[in-house]
């Protein structure tokens, strides 16, 4: 990994339903870490090392079939409502 590389972020949060592939600049690499700055929005993420093959990928298709993969395994959830208001008893 190197300082001005494009790496291709594969980020996935079920629970939230998102499903997307990220261009990152690589900006910033240490010994066991690194940061990407997304070419859109310029926001920072940072990773460990061991986040290269399973979330960061040197390709766009990889990134894309990882994404598209974890989708598949978890889908579209069904949301539920939650309320803090008590109800009467």
């Amino acid at each position: 990994m190197d300082v001005g590389e494009r790496v291709f972020f594969a980020r996935t949060v079920p629970q939230c339903d998102i499903y997307e592939v990220i261009e990152l600049n690589i900006r910033t690499v240490k010994e066991n870490w690194f940061v990407g700055v997304d070419t859109n929005t310029r926001q920072a993420f940072p990773f460990d090392e061991k986040d290269i093959g399973t979330l960061i990928f040197s390709t766009q298709k990889e990134a894309e079939e990882t994404v598209k993969a974890i989708k598949k395994q978890f889908g579209m959830r069904k949301l539920t409502k939650v309320s803090n208001a008590e109800e009467d008893t």
